[in-house]
């Protein structure tokens, strides 16, 4: 479910089964994971969750949902999870490094920070502007895209501590 056809085309494209805007979301649903986390999303959650069901907020985006008898279905269960665990994040590093993951990435210099932020704020952001200190960037759009590959670390940032990072 997204706002944006371009979010849901690249769902399809990825293998989801279907892809929808909120206005043609169907219930009722067992499970309902929320990546945005904003009011609209949330009150979108708690309309569709069916009854013993869960809503896993995962977002971060600052929404709030009213708490009360009517606000969702009887004993539906509303939680967050914002990370997984350690073996769960060096899972995910292992199928970045080994280019399993179909991702979408553009760097930025941290100088960069500002123009990032509007365009994530006005939602023309493809994927995730990942902003860093030291890497190549691309400022070319969708060229990109990638995995960011290190570039030698600034002379102040000891060498041991990025091999500690990206191991």
């Amino acid at each position: 479910v997204d706002v944006r056809e371009s979010k849901r085309k690249r769902a399809l494209a990825l293998g989801a089964d279907s892809a929808v805007p909120p206005d043609a979301l169907e219930g009722p649903a067992r499970v309902v994971l929320d990546f945005v986390g904003n009011d609209d999303s949330l009150a979108a959650a708690a309309k569709i969750v069916e009854k013993t069901g869960v809503v896993v907020q995962i977002g971060e985006a600052g929404g709030t949902i009213p708490f009360g008898m009517e606000t969702a279905p009887q004993e539906s269960w509303i939680t967050t999870s914002i990370w997984g665990s350690l073996g769960d994040l060096d899972t995910v590093l292992e199928y970045a490094r080994n280019g399993s993951i179909d991702w979408q990435v553009e760097t930025l210099p941290p100088a960069d920070a500002n123009q990032a932020l509007a365009r994530v704020r006005e939602g023309s952001v493809e994927g995730r502007i990942v902003l860093t200190p030291w890497f190549r960037h691309s400022r070319s759009g969708r060229s990109g895209f990638g995995v960011a590959r290190p570039s030698p670390p600034p002379p102040l940032v000891r060498p041991g501590r990025q091999r500690a990072f990206w191991g």
